[in-house]
């Protein structure tokens, strides 16, 4: 318990303003009572520093007892220490309050507390020692992460532009090749058929029955020359079939639309 000069309950009074100022003895016995309305505060105060300033009283603690109200109401204690040789701590001068559980008080349990304080704080040291290893290693593997990232984010952007780069120089000329097989092909189709009707268009004898309508057939599927996918279809449709009935047939159930067309080119 802290002690207090009795220059420093002037000041605390300053700021305090106890309206009951009283002096009792360690074991709570009244030295000299706390002031009536007759008298103020301070009054009483002056006369508790004349008291301890006397020869008269016993050297040792006391308290100086400080409240606002007279009855009830928490008091604000402060410990005075008169004379200077006490030969005995304070606390040897305190009276042990006899409410505490007795186990409080033995030698085993106090010992067993302070055991126990011992091993939490080791345990605290040893947390705190991990947890600083961890955020160690926090730090260092967000570190590796990011510079893993920083380096492997170029090296996967330049593995891709190499391996486009690599693929459109194997698909390029695949697709050249096919486009031009293909427009051989129409090509050759193109000329097959051209060839068929200069045959007919050479004979000297005016086209009439089958021969004529041959020629019709055969100069419409020329009419598409410009639309290589319908030429190419009507061609195919042309060569495989074994008679006019199966060629207007094979249109008719492919496209309706070129099926009318095929009908009107027949009729003009």
């Amino acid at each position: 318990m802290k002690e207090f000069l009795i220059k420093d309950i002037f000041d605390i009074q300053k700021e305090q303003a106890y309206k009951y100022i009283g002096l009792f003895d360690q074991q709570g016995n009244k030295v000299i009572p706390f002031n009536s309305n007759a008298t103020s505060s301070n009054e009483r105060l002056k006369e508790i520093e004349t008291r301890l300033c006397s020869a008269g009283l016993a050297d040792g603690f006391y308290n100086i007892c400080c409240k606002n109200a007279l009855k009830g109401g928490a008091a604000d204690n402060y410990m005075i220490k008169k004379g200077e040789n006490l030969g005995e701590s304070i606390t040897a001068n305190i009276p042990i309050v006899q409410t505490l559980p007795p186990d409080l008080l033995s030698y085993a349990q106090a010992l067993k507390l302070n055991v126990d304080v011992e091993r939490m704080k080791l345990e605290n040291s040893a947390l705190k020692k991990e947890i600083e290893q961890l955020n160690k290693q926090l730090i260092e593997n967000q570190t590796l992460l990011s510079e893993e990232e920083e380096n492997a984010a170029p090296g996967m952007l330049e593995n891709a532009k190499t391996f486009l780069s690599e693929a459109m120089g194997f698909i390029a000329p695949l697709l050249d090749k096919h486009f031009e097989l293909k427009e051989k092909q129409l090509g050759l189709q193109a000329v097959q058929i051209q060839h068929r009707l200069d045959n007919r268009t050479k004979r000297p004898s005016p086209e009439q029955g089958p021969t004529k309508e041959k020629n019709l057939t055969e100069s419409f599927v020329m009419s598409y020359k410009d639309d290589p996918e319908v030429y190419e279809k009507l061609a195919t449709f042309y060569n495989e079939a074994i008679s006019r009935e199966q060629f207007y047939e094979s249109v008719k159930n492919w496209n309706s639309e070129i099926f009318n067309n095929l009908l009107e080119w027949k009729q003009n």
